[in-house]
């Protein structure tokens, strides 16, 4: 989510931390403070008018669509792929908390 200058409304970039309009430059604890300073605001980018693909058998089953629709618009293999690694990464920390 990119930040904004008030003053002129230019953009704010994360690794220089300086205005692309005025040139104003922040400290790097500007980034770690809650809230930001109050010349900095922070936008959110919208999702894209695109709906989310899934399967029409989602439809039939209540409320079996209201998870897809949140997800982003990625092909069916990225996101076998994204539960696959999630799914790795669970059973790694409980072998490793467990202490197996």
């Amino acid at each position: 989510m990119p930040y904004y200058h008030k003053r002129c409304n230019g953009k704010i970039g994360l690794l220089t931390r300086k205005c692309t309009k005025c040139g104003k430059k922040w400290p790097i604890s500007a980034w770690f403070q809650y809230p930001p300073p109050k010349d900095m605001t922070k936008f959110i980018v919208e999702k894209s008018s695109q709906p989310t693909t899934y399967a029409s058998w989602a439809d039939k089953v209540p409320f079996v669509n209201v998870i897809p629709r949140m997800l982003p618009n990625w092909p069916r293999w990225a996101r076998i792929l994204v539960l696959c690694i999630l799914i790795a990464v669970i059973v790694v920390l409980t072998l490793l908390i467990r202490g197996l």
